[in-house]
């Protein structure tokens, strides 16, 4: 009895070692990048920026000469390392002029006016999922931009007006 358990035992580790003493080496390579967080405040910890152009005669905003109103977007606590900020600009396009937005307002819609969203600096014409990058300076990331009222068809008909913009951001 104890000559077949030696045996058995000796047969085990046989299998075992030569089990062992085939198996190739294995290499493990582990990747990855530290990056810097996000910047954490966008407009001051507001997540709605108003822009408001309040009761508007119609002639005002004729043949595509409304008032610009200046606004800015301002990302901050940007940490170092942080170069850039892009933002994504996404919504609902006017379906009779595909370079402004649809006035979208639930009740009593102003008719035939669309709103006209541009980059300040150079007049880049924002619309439905266009970028736009800006360099972070001092933790610090400003995005001008200009709105106005647009009329290109004329026909004009009084309403409310309102359009909703989502701009998203990332960091570089």
């Amino acid at each position: 009895m104890k000559s077949k358990l030696i045996i058995i035992i000796t047969m085990m580790l046989t299998l075992l070692l030569a089990g062992n003493a085939s198996a190739g080496d294995v290499n493990i390579t582990i990747s990855g990048q530290v990056v810097p967080g996000p910047c954490t405040t966008v407009n001051n910890g507001n997540s709605e920026v108003l822009v408001s152009f309040g009761a508007m005669n119609v002639y005002a905003i004729a043949n595509g000469n409304g008032v610009w109103k200046d606004f800015s977007l301002t990302v901050s606590d940007c940490p170092e390392g942080i170069g850039n900020v892009s933002v994504k600009f996404s919504g609902t396009m006017d379906p009779n002029d595909s370079e402004r937005w649809k006035n979208t307002a639930a009740t009593h819609p102003a008719s035939n006016v669309s709103i006209d969203l541009v980059y300040s600096p150079d007049s880049t014409q924002i619309t439905d999922q266009t970028f736009l990058s800006v360099p972070v300076n001092s933790g610090v990331a400003v995005i001008p931009l200009r709105v106005r009222l647009y009329n290109a068809m004329g026909g004009i008909m009084p309403g409310n007006i309102s359009a909703v913009i989502v701009a998203s951001f990332t960091y570089q």
